[in-house]
This record gives C-alpha cells, structure tokens and sequence, in this order.
C-alpha cells in the first residue's frame, strides 16, 4: 500500500452505513439480553426494562454486562452486578460485594476467610485491612491487605461506613486474586 498523494482515499464513513451498524449492535444487545434472561431464569421484559433506564450507559459497558452476568450467573435485578462511572467518564462493568460474596461462596475451593485490621487508626478508621482466604487445594491462605488512605473516595457510603466499606474493598481484591472472580 502506498502512502501519498497518489494512495486512493479511504472512503468516508456514511450516515446509513452508522445506523447501519447501530442496528445491527441494538440487536445484539437485544439477544443477549435474551439469552441472559433465560439462563439466569428472570422475566426478559423486566431485565430489557433495567437496561433501558441505564440511560447514560454506553451500549458496549451494557453489552460488557450482559455478557459478564451471563458468564458468572449473576442478576442485576438482585444487585449482584451493575455499572460504575469513573470521574474520567468511563464506565465499567462491576460486581457488587453481594455478587462477589455468593461467587465466594459458590466456589467449591472456598474453605473459609479471616479479616484483620490495624490497631492505628487514620481519621478514626483502621489505617488498614486485610482480608484471608483459605482453599482446599492450597496450604497457605491468599491475604490481600488494603489501605484506607488508598482506597476511600467521596461516595457517600465511604463516609457514612468508611470501615464496611475498607473491609468490602480488601474481600473484594482477596476473592479476585485468591478465586479469579469479582
């Protein structure tokens, strides 16, 4: 291929050619969909009705999403799996603490967990906490330690149960490194 004047143009892109393929991604979406209501065993018209009102959702974060609970057998009616925006505009597909417990829970390696936590205190929070998870199949337990100052936010949760919300941010990060889930 040359690169120069003489190189053909791309042709540009046309308006049919973009509803086109906005078509042909809103049937996709409307499949799995579909697809993810049955296997999860939900009302399709109640699933199809969640997704609508995720208004500002952009249509690869939903089918991200449907794709995800499908894979993990989690329902979003029940709020195991949701979305989440960043302050950049970004979304990204999440699985809640409740999704993330019943995966845990599920999984048939689990074999227990402790949770521990630092005797300092940052703004009366434990400077950290760490969470342990014991598998049949390992002799050592996986232990993921999280650090207050690290992770809190300004959500309002964080600042209404800043410690339930270290303990659910250190199981979290335990469960994905120990499980491969969440």
């Amino acid at each position: 291929m040359q690169f120069g004047s003489d190189a053909p143009a791309c042709p540009a892109e046309t308006p049919s050619n973009l509803s086109e393929a906005i078509t042909i991604f809103h049937e996709l979406i409307a499949k799995e969909i579909s697809c993810a209501a049955s296997m999860l065993e939900i009302n399709e018209q109640e699933l199809h009705a969640w997704i609508d009102l995720q208004i500002e959702v952009p249509a690869k974060t939903i089918l991200a999403l449907l794709r995800t609970m499908q894979h993990w057998h989690l329902d979003p009616l029940q709020e195991e799996i949701g979305f989440t925006q960043y302050e950049d505009g970004n979304w990204q597909v999440i699985i809640s603490i409740d999704g993330c417990s019943r995966l845990l829970n599920e999984h048939s390696q689990f074999n227990g967990l402790v949770f521990n936590q630092a005797d300092t205190l940052v703004e009366g929070v434990p400077e950290w906490m760490e969470c342990s998870i014991y598998r049949r199949d390992r002799i050592m337990p996986i232990t993921v330690r999280e650090y207050f100052v690290e992770v809190r936010n300004s959500h309002d949760m964080w600042q209404k149960m800043p410690r339930r919300m270290l303990r659910h941010r250190a199981l979290q990060q335990c469960v994905r490194l120990a499980m491969g889930i969440c």
